[in-house]
């Protein structure tokens, strides 16, 4: 039975969740905003399964890429859409051309990050672009094998966690499955960006906007300052009386955008993050793709501020899948990534204030993540 000590020792991947055979683990949410499981011991038949599959208790091997390149799509309109060079969105496709499914993370009607299935272009691109929340597993996992048992390719991307958790679930390889995790900075408190966008969404309707609703959000968006200058944005639909208008929120992400400034300053992430049992490609993931962050001190004329995806192939099955897409590729050294991506091999460290902003502070979280930022 899995028996939680410290927050730290959980990375909320759900596995356990899902491989129990008598459903009687469920993901439950803290006072931080992140779900952990809970056992009914009633119920539980000691069958020690949820403890097999755990990768923070079973942690995989280190490895290192096999081979690694920068990309992006030969799409300059999904180019602008995703959130660096839409490697995802090009191993997706060819998983639907094969007839296969695609799991991803896309937001939930209340703007909350879950994963989901996808089968034809509509459905990925709910997947496209980052989401800086931590998304629920739900059953996904078992839809997964359910899949997998039909002959149909599959593809799962999520964080280095998530796969990891799905492989140790799945207990045994197969052949129609790829996985493919992202450089993973850690994962921000579902918790704290609900009361963020609760917040910002009152606030308009302080200003005399009438009743708000929130559209389209991008954490990355780079329409108008392009990849390395992105933007932060939310589209809000606001209506009083007879009249509507569109409002859009637009702050430079890493610069002005404070939900986005207190993740970077580590003071909301998962505790295990801090302690990450699936760097240093540990999740077992077949690529591992993110943002080519630097790419203009190696490759001059590859960087146009439009995004450039940097791909690490981990396996073999990898290997023949990358080789078959359609892209802009041009190779690159693992070196070269990691300058600008140490989070692939180093957990992020805990704001030593961390504790204090979930038990102290203001209760309006604009607020209170502006007086930290402050210390």
């Amino acid at each position: 039975m899995i028996e939680l000590k410290e927050k730290k020792d959980c990375c909320g991947c759900s596995a356990c969740v899902a491989i129990c055979p008598v459903d009687c683990i469920t993901m439950k949410e803290d006072s931080e905003g992140f779900l952990y499981p809970v056992t009914d011991s009633t119920k539980c038949l000691e069958c020690g399964l949820c403890t097999k599959v755990c990768p923070v208790i079973n942690p995989g091997p280190v490895r290192r890429p096999e081979e690694c390149c920068a990309a992006r799509t030969e799409d300059p309109a999904r180019l602008e859409e995703c959130a660096s060079g839409g490697a995802f969105q090009v191993i997706a496709d060819r998983i639907l051309e094969g007839g296969g499914a695609v799991f991803g993370c896309r937001f939930d009607g209340n703007h909350e990050a879950v994963h989901d299935m996808a089968e034809d272009a509509e459905g990925i691109a709910a997947f496209t672009g980052s989401k800086y929340i931590q998304s629920r597993m739900e059953d996904n996992f078992r839809r997964v094998r359910q899949i997998l048992k039909t002959g149909r390719k599959v593809l799962f991307t999520g964080t280095p966690c998530q796969v990891a958790g799905l492989n140790a679930f799945l207990r045994r390889p197969y052949d129609n499955l790829l996985t493919v995790d992202l450089i993973c900075h850690g994962v921000p408190s579902p918790g704290v960006w609900r009361q963020y966008i609760a917040e910002e969404t009152e606030y308009r309707e302080k200003e005399g906007c009438g009743k708000t609703a929130i559209g389209d959000i991008r954490f990355r968006d780079k329409r108008n300052a392009g990849w390395k200058g992105y933007n932060f944005t939310i589209a809000f639909s606001a209506t009083d009386g007879n009249s509507r208008r569109e409002i859009l929120l637009s702050e430079k992400g890493k610069a002005e955008n404070l939900f986005i400034r207190g993740f970077l300053a580590n003071f909301y992430s998962r505790p295990s993050c801090y302690h990450c049992p699936a760097r240093e490609f540990r999740s077992g993931s077949d690529i591992t793709i993110g943002d080519f962050w630097g790419i203009e001190k190696f490759m001059h004329g590859f960087d146009d501020n439009r995004g450039v995806s940097a791909v690490m192939v981990n396996t073999r099955k990898g290997k023949e899948m990358w080789d078959s897409v359609k892209a802009v590729k041009t190779p690159a050294e693992y070196w070269q990534i990691l300058d600008y991506n140490k989070c692939l091999e180093q957990s992020v460290p805990e704001n030593g204030t961390r504790n204090k902003f979930f038990t102290e502070g203001p209760e309006d979280i604009h607020t209170r993540i502006r007086e930290f930022l402050k210390n």
